[in-house]
């Protein structure tokens, strides 16, 4: 797949970057090896039936019949392309979003939505408010804002330190203004709203990488997102 050092040069000396990591190359030997494993029905095309979307439908040629979304299936030189740009150290990191198992991937893309709505976390009100947050528990609502509670109040559902982290060291996004306004109307819908809203800039992430180095937004296939 690659060399692991140059012709007449000491290992040590050859480029790292050139040489992919070890985890790194196991998870795309998985994935190459048990694209089931890696299926969700969303990559699939919007035309096929929601019966045929489980795997269990096909039995053991389920991943054969399943690769094709993935471009792991009947193009060889695409597949070959497609392992290749995931082992290259040098290519751009959103191409490996594939090799994510869809847990972390839907954890990924709850990160994001978190990420975006950094503004709405920060107290509408009081500073002071906003730092006794999480040792006031609900009476926080009337001294921080109702928007700020609910979204604080979602993300330390997904993680205890989620507020911490978004606030301190989630860089602020003002090219992604999100919209609290239907938070505000209504505030039960935090946490699924900031949910949807990052599946879909994580799609949009993965479907603006080039086909060749995705090999997941070719024809009608869809991200798993």
């Amino acid at each position: 797949m690659v060399a692991l050092a140059a012709p007449g040069r000491p290992h040590g000396l050859h480029a790292s970057s050139h040489v992919p990591s070890l985890a790194l190359a196991r998870a795309v030997a998985d994935f190459a090896q048990r694209p089931l494993a890696h299926q969700h029905p969303s990559w699939l095309p919007r035309e096929w039936p929601l019966p045929l979307r489980k795997a269990d439908r096909f039995g053991p040629a389920a991943a054969q019949v399943l690769a094709g979304p993935l471009a792991l299936g009947g193009d060889e030189p695409a597949r070959a392309r497609l392992l290749q740009a995931l082992l290259d150290g040098r290519g751009d990191p959103l191409a490996r979003l594939v090799l994510l198992d869809r847990s972390a991937l839907r954890l990924l893309a709850v990160w994001c939505g978190m990420a975006v709505h950094k503004p709405g976390f920060a107290s509408e009100r009081s500073r002071l408010a906003q730092q006794l947050d999480g040792r006031l528990g609900a009476l926080a609502q009337p001294l921080i804002g109702t928007v700020p509670y609910r979204l604080r109040r979602a993300a330390r559902r997904f993680d205890p330190q989620a507020v911490a982290f978004i606030l301190k060291r989630v860089p602020d996004l003002p090219d992604l203004p999100m919209n609290l306004d239907p938070i505000r109307a209504r505030p039960s819908s935090a946490a699924r709203v900031m949910a949807e809203r990052g599946y879909r800039l994580l799609c949009g992430l993965v479907q603006t990488l080039p086909p060749a180095a995705s090999g997941t937004a070719q024809g009608d296939a869809h991200p798993r997102c």
